[in-house]
């Protein structure tokens, strides 16, 4: 009874239960607070008039809801609600729609390369078998989700089906997915719509995306439709029935299609089939792609024509006799969006099988097409041109030379590639753009007018203007500029005419204005100026801010206003340049106050003149308020009134009819640093003078601005000349001859005749600043012996034959000036392939230097800076005194193997900022003696052949440096003090002394092998930065000193024993102790050392076994055995008899004797430190010492004791851990084993390769002691890493972590103490 009971009672708690669940999963919809167990009872619990948002709970299904004159919107929430159909009866005076959304939808997608498949990843689904309809003015609403119709058509809107009246039922589309089996959409009847506007997907699976219906008989017509189509949205047609073919859009009833842009144009496919069949009604086609995708003989039927349709973008069916297919009207525009039609067949399909009048029913006015549409081109307004392909309809007014034409100029610009021309076809008028070229392409006016705002060159960007017919003018009508130059764009102007018509309040009319960066960040925007003509009523070129640069070389600038070329005088906004090499400038006043200008140049910055006019008309051919200019050609001719004056740039009436004009009393901030310098051919008149000072406020040194060494004036101009210069009247002019050098008491007006008419020893004494790249070279032949005497002058140079100073005799070079301000200098860069030493020595040319200064660091960077001094053929080069900046090396050789230089620095400054000071990839010698400071961004010097010996000085890296990537393989080298890589012959390197450091990132010596040839690398004096052992000379070590650096040390007859910070040195019969924890190196004089007294201490930190030899003979007595354990190799054995290979050790007694430099094992009875006194002891030197070894049939075990710190990974050395009872291999590259330990080898006896792991661990070898029972122990690794950062390493060198709490038992390392974890 009682089982019964407690059945029942569980059976009736198990009802409850699931009535309970029941009960909450049949409530599918909300609305409100209020819950529903249907979709229908939500629907119909909303009042007639009002609206209701309801929210889809979980999945629902129903049969048919009607909607009547209420606002229903539901939210699928990613559920899915499955039914028959809906019905949406509008009411007179009353709002009525359905709306469907998803607001959790997200992920729709459609790929146009995967056959159009559409995807939706996260969306709510409303699906039917039958279909939405919306009648009497109702409308359906899709914003998100996916509407699906299994059988029919998905959404139908029904107007007024007696063609009576517009009844405007509707279909909205703004987002989501609708997929059906038949249609997507459909409007039927008079007033019907379909809009479909954002991005949303429309799919039919076996029809048209989007239909109307071609039924028009006395009892219903379904005409009168509108269908909107426009944004991203997608209209896809698919098809599966046999026989027919798919349609984006089928549009068979009288009506309007419209297809335009709309934050994006529609995208209307058909796959196998057609993008639009046209059979009623009219196609105002403005922006979108029409695609229709299959093969191009395939043919289907489109609704109940029997007429079969291609594959072809848009068909107009004429043959079709649907009642309004006469009137069909499709026009294609040129305006509002792209437009590209694609049909595998065709872009557009004419069906007129019957031959029927068809006239004006196709009217392409643009866009881009498959095929040939010229049949519906106007050609007399329009062109159709073909290019690889694609047919392109409009009015072309531009084109990409051998590419695409364009109807605006602007257009053309921007999809120009890269690179290419664009050249006008027809004049352009487009006032109201502004282009802006971030890339490299060229503007062919082509004999055209073109009309921007303004175009500007951007970063990024190189535009060239250029007209390749006769008469073309670019002209701008914005009020800043025409053509604006900035960011570190480039403007070229190469021919045509430029100007700027603005007519704006304030404009200056400036055609190009070119405009840089700030002070911390130039920007090298530039306007080469190549030919053409600037013309403007004001300015035709501004420039401004530092690193803009203008360069005119031909053309015509002619100008009205402030200047032809005009800076700004505003602090900061200077730092320009303006390079004259050619061309015409002509000013002319703007006004009667004002003065015309050639160039106005009120800012900091350079303005050279090579070449080229300037011809001013009553004012001013170079007006200078601060900056340097330097004018060695062309000419500036200033005409006009000689008592006239006008204003430039200031409201000052001072400025006459004069060449060139220095405004001294103006108040601009750079008026002060302001510098003229006039030389070589240059030609300058005026009507006034020639060249004006403007100075009544009597600033005292005024006059120093002017440097006028040469040159050729209308007026006399002695009062600016210095000393060494003379002006002459030669007829209506004055040359100007300056003196740049004197031998003995006779003056000479160039190096060259200075120095040719020098005897042996005699002094060449620069009188004034030099410039060799305007008055040639300096060549000291050969047979002459010649002192150069700088005496506080510079002598500047070029990258360049004939701008340098070639040595083919001998010359000294010298500064006798106070504090050697004399120099010698370029600010060329390097030149790959054909790059010139400032200062070239070469057929057996000897250069001296006692003092001056020589650079060719780049101004603005360290970097790529051309050499300072080449030693070639045969040459010598004494540095004794001076400072050499070279902007790559200060001194470089070349690598041809038969030269053979002699390089001494006994004095002096050398200096690379980025790369290697001396770079000697020739034969011959390199020394380097006590007082010369040598040192660079890659290091000092680089051997790649020859000899070097350094005796002293300071040798140095400074790290950071970059030594660039050269064509011959010099490049790309690490950063060290010296270099020794990648050798081209064989190198001898000596070091008897000096102090060599590294910096930063550099190393100290960089040797790594070259294959076929060979370093001898001997260090026997000098002071390091580090430890340079390794390359010392026989009987020398490194030892460290008390701050950090290493000196050297000679071995001698003694023991030398050497710690991190400290060594010492004994003698026969002394006494020393080694500390074998801390020793880093013990060297031996080679005959041996006789009788010291020997104690060997350790602090042992386990009682474990660890590897052990002493490099002397020496006897075990009882009490040595009271302290420690010792046992001697033995040989090799099989473990158990048949194992793994075993080597054995064989435990040693009291008078055993342990021999120098054999394999033991050692082992601390007690922890803590304990000392090994072996006594009075003969130390032996390692030379001529043989290995150990033992074997196996099949393998050798060799055993090599270590003097000093060894890294026995690239020696495939193993290591002795006894706690793992084996030998252990490490690859770390930074493990090593310390002094009086041992390492071994494994090598195949067959072919005697070495055994290593590829990743480390223990060998197969393992070890056991005859005579010990325990064979634990502990290795002798150290981790240089684990001494410096206190880190804990395993034995196999990895780091486990900063402490050793929590790690399994085990032996390891921190802070170079071994640790045991129990």
């Amino acid at each position: 009874m009682r089982n019964f009971t407690l059945h029942k009672f569980l059976a009736t708690l198990l009802m409850a239960v699931c009535s309970a669940t029941l009960s909450v999963a049949q409530n599918v919809a909300k609305i409100g607070s209020t819950e529903y167990a249907t979709l229908e009872e939500a629907v119909n619990s909303v009042a007639p008039g009002g609206r209701g948002y309801i929210y889809i709970l979980a999945d629902a299904t129903f049969d048919h809801l009607s909607i009547e004159g209420k606002r229903i919107v539901i939210n699928l929430q990613n559920h899915t609600v499955t039914g028959n159909k809906i019905d949406v009866y509008g009411k007179e005076g009353t709002d009525t729609y359905l709306k469907i959304l998803d607001a959790k939808a997200k992920g729709l997608s459609v790929d146009a390369k995967n056959n159009y498949k559409v995807s939706y990843t996260n969306s709510g689904t409303l699906e039917l078998t039958g279909s939405i309809r919306a009648y009497n003015g109702a409308a359906i609403k899709v914003e998100s989700g996916t509407v699906v119709s299994t059988q029919s058509v998905a959404l139908f809107a029904v107007g007024d089906e007696t063609g009576q009246k517009d009844i405007a039922s509707s279909i909205e589309i703004t987002g989501g997915y609708v997929k059906a089996q038949e249609f997507g959409a459909s409007p039927q009847g008079r007033g019907a719509s379909v809009t479909v506007n954002g991005f949303a997907v429309i799919e039919s699976l076996d029809n048209a995306a989007v239909a109307g219906n071609g039924t028009n008989s006395p009892e219903k017509k379904l005409g009168g439709t509108s269908i909107t189509i426009s944004g991203k949205c997608w209209l896809i047609g698919r098809i599966q029935s046999p026989g027919y073919a798919a349609c984006g859009i089928y549009h068979p009833q009288q009506g309007a299609l419209a297809i335009k842009f709309s934050r994006g144009i529609p995208n209307i496919v058909a796959v196998n089939g057609a993008g639009i069949v046209m059979r009623g009604g009219t196609l105002d086609y403005r922006a979108g792609n029409i695609i229709a995708t299959g093969d191009a003989n395939f043919v289907g039927k489109v609704g109940d024509s029997r007429v079969v349709v291609g594959t072809s973008g848009i068909v107009y069916d004429r043959d079709c006799d649907y009642y309004d297919a006469a009137n069909v009207k499709i026009n294609i525009s040129d305006n509002s969006g792209e437009k590209k039609v694609v049909g595998a067949k065709a872009a557009i399909q004419v069906i007129n099988d019957k031959a029927q009048d068809i006239s004006g029913v196709i009217d392409i006015q643009g866009g881009t097409f498959s095929s040939d549409v010229s049949a519906y081109v106007n050609p007399t307004e329009r062109e159709v041109f073909g290019h690889k392909g694609t047919y392109y309809v409009g009015k072309f007014k531009a084109q990409v030379v051998g590419g695409l034409k364009y109807e605006t100029a602007l257009t053309a610009i921007n999809k120009a590639p890269a690179g290419s021309t664009v050249v006008l076809l027809k004049d352009c008028s487009e006032s109201g753009r502004a282009p802006e070229v971030t890339k490299n392409v060229t503007l062919d006016l082509n004999g055209k007018n073109l009309t921007f705002s303004y175009i500007t060159a951007s970063k990024g960007g190189n535009l060239t203007i250029k007209d390749s017919g006769t008469g073309g003018t670019y002209n701008g009508t914005g009020a800043n500029y025409s053509v604006y130059v900035k960011r570190g764009g480039i403007f070229n102007l190469e021919s045509g005419k430029l100007t700027n018509s603005s007519t704006a309040s304030g404009t200056s009319n400036v055609v190009v204005r070119v405009e840089g960066g700030t002070a911390t960040t130039p920007a090298a925007s530039t306007a080469n100026i190549n030919g053409g003509k600037i013309e403007s009523k004001g300015t035709p070129v501004f420039v401004r801010d530092p690193g803009a640069t203008v360069n005119v070389s031909g053309g015509d600038l002619v100008g009205s206003g402030l200047a032809c070329i005009a800076g700004n005088g505003t602090k900061g906004m200077g730092g320009t340049t303006i390079n004259i090499s050619g061309g015409t400038l002509t000013a002319n006043p703007y006004d009667d106050t004002s003065a015309a200008c050639g160039i106005y140049h009120p800012n900091e910055g350079t303005l050279n003149i090579t070449g080229g006019t300037i011809n001013v008309a009553d004012g001013v051919g170079v007006l200078m308020r601060g900056g340097k200019m330097t004018m060695t050609g062309g000419e500036i001719n200033a005409k006009g009134d000689v008592s006239r004056t006008g204003t430039v740039g200031d409201a000052r009436q001072i400025i006459g009819v004069s060449g060139v004009v220095f405004d001294r009393d103006a108040n601009y901030p750079y008026a002060a640093s302001t510098s003229i310098k006039i030389d070589g051919e240059a030609k300058v008149s005026g009507a006034k003078a020639a060249v004006e000072l403007i100075n009544d406020n009597n600033v005292a040194d005024a006059k120093s601005a002017f440097k006028l060494k040469g040159g050729t004036y209308s007026s006399d101009v002695t009062a600016l000349l210095d000393e060494n210069s003379v002006a002459v009247k030669q007829g209506d002019n004055y040359v100007v001859t300056t003196i740049y050098a004197q031998v003995g008491e006779t003056k000479y007006a160039t190096l060259q005749e200075a120095a040719d008419a020098a005897t042996a020893g005699q002094t060449v004494t620069v009188l004034n600043d030099v410039d060799m790249t305007t008055h040639g070279n300096l060549t000291v032949n050969v047979g002459k012996d010649i002192v150069l005497d700088m005496n506080g002058h510079s002598i500047k140079g070029a990258n360049a034959d004939y701008k340098n100073i070639r040595v083919r005799g001998k010359l000294t070079l010298k500064d006798s000036k106070e504090n050697s301000t004399g120099k010698i200098y370029s600010e060329d860069p390097y030149k790959s392939g054909v790059d010139k030493a400032l200062i070239y020595v070469d057929g057996n040319g000897e250069f001296v230097m006692e003092s001056g200064h020589i650079n060719t660091v780049l101004p603005n960077s360290v970097k790529n800076g051309q050499f300072a001094i080449g030693a070639f053929e045969n040459c010598k080069v004494t540095i004794n005194g001076g400072t050499i900046e070279g902007g790559y090396s200060a001194i470089t050789g070349f690598g041809d193997p038969n030269d053979n230089t002699t390089i001494t620095i006994n004095g002096g400054t050398l200096i690379s900022p980025m790369d290697y000071a001396i770079y000697h990839p020739q034969p011959g010698k390199l020394t380097v003696n006590e007082g010369a400071t040598i040192y660079g961004g890659g290091g000092a010097i680089c051997m790649r052949r020859g000899e070097l010996e350094i005796n002293g000085g300071v040798l140095t890296s400074k790290g950071g440096g970059n030594t660039g990537s050269w064509g011959d393989g010099t490049g790309n080298m690490h950063n060290a003090a010296l270099n020794f890589s990648r050798l081209y012959g064989e190198v001898t390197a000596t070091i008897k002394g000096g102090t060599i450091t590294a910096e930063d990132d550099a190393t100290l010596i960089d040797a790594q092998p070259t294959e076929g040839k060979t370093l001898s690398l001997a260090i026997s004096g000098g002071t390091f930065s580090s430890d340079v052992s390794k390359y010392c000379s026989p009987g020398f070590t490194a030892t460290p000193n008390a701050d950090g650096t290493y000196g050297i040390t000679h071995v001698g007859d003694g023991v030398l024993v050497v710690y991190d910070k400290s060594y010492e040195q004994v003698n026969a019969s002394g006494t020393v102790d080694i500390d074998m924890g801390q020793v880093n190196k013990i060297l031996v004089a080679e005959a041996g050392v006789n009788g010291v007294s020997t104690t060997l201490t350790k602090n042992y930190t386990n009682t474990g076994w660890n590897a052990f030899f002493v490099p002397f003979d020496f006897t075990l007595t009882d009490e040595m055995l009271n302290n420690f354990e010792i046992a001697t190799l033995y040989a090799t054995m099989l473990e158990n008899g048949n194992g793994s290979p075993a080597i054995s050790y064989k435990m040693a007694k009291a008078d055993d004797k342990i021999a120098a430099f054999f394999p033991c094992l050692i082992k601390a009875k007690a922890m803590g430190e304990q000392k090994l006194n072996v006594g009075e002891v003969d130390y032996k030197s390692m030379k001529g010492v043989t290995p150990k070894d033992c074997s196996s049939i099949t393998e050798l075990y060799t055993f090599y004791p270590v003097m000093e710190n060894t890294y026995f990974a690239a020696k495939k050395g193993y290591y002795l851990n006894s706690e793992q009872n084996s030998f252990v291999y490490n690859a770390h590259p930074d493990a090593y084993l310390p002094p009086l330990t041992y390492y071994m080898t494994i090598q195949d006896r067959g072919d005697m390769s070495y055994i290593v792991p590829a990743n480390g661990g223990a060998s197969k070898v393992k070890i056991c002691v005859i005579g010990e029972d325990e064979p634990t122990g502990i290795t002798d690794l150290v981790d240089e890493a684990a001494n410096a950062s206190g880190k804990v390493y395993n034995l196999q060198g990895v780091v486990v972590g900063n402490t050793t709490e929590g790690l399994p038992k085990g032996v390891y390392i921190k802070n170079g103490r071994k640790i045991i974890v129990k």
